[in-house]
């Protein structure tokens, strides 16, 4: 199994954080050394091509009636998120979306990191509080196409480039961990596939790559 190592680099007591190079093809597993620990995330079967790679601090919100910054809490984490894309030929297969803190200057993140919107599947482990996981499933549309951030921005130009088209309709998974460490990774998956195949298989697969991806969540 091939691996695409983003970063072994330790300079002194600091990270030295190399960057994945948009264009490169990989397999196997995503791995990265941060700040918030190891970050191994595996890739579902066969070969994958980085489109988009950015970080980002986390948004200003309100909790408890404090005015706080950050992703879910009182302190600003980094977090990196690379988009990847897998093709048959000029068809569009499945658009990756990975996303994990670097820095974990904070500790905690939500009372429920499951969502409240109507989905067609949600598990939570039994999980709340301090360690938590979520997996959701859903048929979705076509939100890329209308999306004006970056991100977006380079997924249409790479799908154009190679004469793709995206599909107006996806079947999505997306999962998410975290621990009372701070450390946290979420995986979002569209899949275009025909829905006439079943949602049953579909949810038998998802179930097992969240599986996967929390085996490496260490």
């Amino acid at each position: 199994m091939k691996k695409i190592l983003l970063a072994t680099v330790l300079l002194g007591s600091s990270l030295a954080h190399a960057m994945p190079t948009v264009g490169s093809s990989v397999m196997g597993e995503i791995v990265q050394l941060t700040h918030a620990g190891n970050v191994v995330v595996p890739l579902p079967s066969g070969s994958w091509t980085i489109v988009y790679e950015g970080q980002f601090d986390g948004p200003r919100m309100q909790r408890a009636g404090l005015d706080v910054t950050g992703y879910f809490g009182e302190a600003s984490n980094q977090f990196e998120e690379l988009v990847l894309i897998q093709a048959d030929g000029s068809t569009l297969k499945s658009i990756l979306e990975i996303k994990y803190n670097i820095t974990n200057d904070l500790k905690t993140y939500s009372d429920n990191l499951c969502s409240n919107q109507p989905m067609y599947f949600r598990d939570n482990y039994g999980t709340k509080f301090w360690n938590q996981r979520c997996l959701e499933i859903n048929i979705t549309g076509d939100s890329i196409a209308s999306d004006v951030s970056l991100k977006a921005q380079r997924v249409r130009s790479y799908v154009a480039s190679k004469h793709m088209v995206l599909p107006g309709t996806w079947i999505a998974m997306e999962y998410g961990q975290y621990d009372r460490d701070g450390k946290r990774v979420d995986v979002k998956l569209f899949d275009n596939r025909p829905i006439q195949e079943g949602m049953t298989q579909y949810v038998d697969f998802a179930k097992r790559y969240a599986e996967d991806i929390s085996s490496k969540f260490r």
